[in-house]
């Protein structure tokens, strides 16, 4: 296997190599933390809880409660990263670390039914409804402040978010608001497709 360095690994070993390279071919940066791993963690802590494979409760609980107030709040929403250089990119509020936060609090509340996760999530979606919905074209911004770029990927993260947070409150606001992003991907594959 060649990566970006030019050189050649075994794809065993490379997956546990200490350096890890980015799209352009720079080294990332070991000092970004980014926040999409805390939520991630809690899905698979929580779903791995439920399905008896191991107790990652503690996980999960300290997750919500202790790592995902660095990176900001339901309300204000989760930057990207933490990171101990100026980089600015770090500070964004992207609708990929929306979906996942919403994702995390839908799979906290499951494993604990702790009805502030479910103040969180409703926090959330309003957040990205007043700060990241498009008003003209509809469908949402990638990122805060940038009224160009879209994506389908984080949209679809925020779809697999929503219907998860439905099927785990059983409140069916989820799953409208799960419809709304499937009607805007129906709308644009039929307007692609003709």
């Amino acid at each position: 296997m060649l990566y970006l360095d030019g050189k050649k690994r075994n794809p065993i070993k490379a997956a546990f190599l200490p350096k890890v390279y980015c799209s352009d071919g720079q080294q990332f940066s070991d000092d970004l933390l980014r926040f999409r791993v805390q939520p991630r963690q809690v899905y698979v802590f929580a779903h791995a809880t439920e399905l008896k494979l191991i107790d990652g409760r503690h996980q999960v609980c300290a997750a919500i409660d202790k790592g995902f107030a660095h990176f900001g709040s339901p309300s204000a929403g989760y930057r990207f990263s933490l990171s101990k250089g100026s980089d600015n990119n770090s500070d964004a509020i992207n609708l990929y670390e929306q979906a996942f936060a919403l994702l995390g609090f839908a799979w906290h509340y499951k494993l604990t039914s702790d009805n502030q996760s479910l103040v969180a999530m409703e926090a959330i979606y309003q957040h990205i409804s007043t700060d990241l919905w498009d008003t003209k074209w509809d469908g949402f911004f990638l990122t805060k402040g940038n009224d160009v770029n879209k994506g389908q990927n984080p949209h679809m993260h925020l779809f697999e978010a929503l219907m998860v947070s439905y099927e785990h409150t059983d409140n069916p606001v989820w799953l409208e608001r799960a419809s709304t992003i499937y009607q805007l991907f129906h709308t644009i594959s039929c307007k692609v497709i003709t």
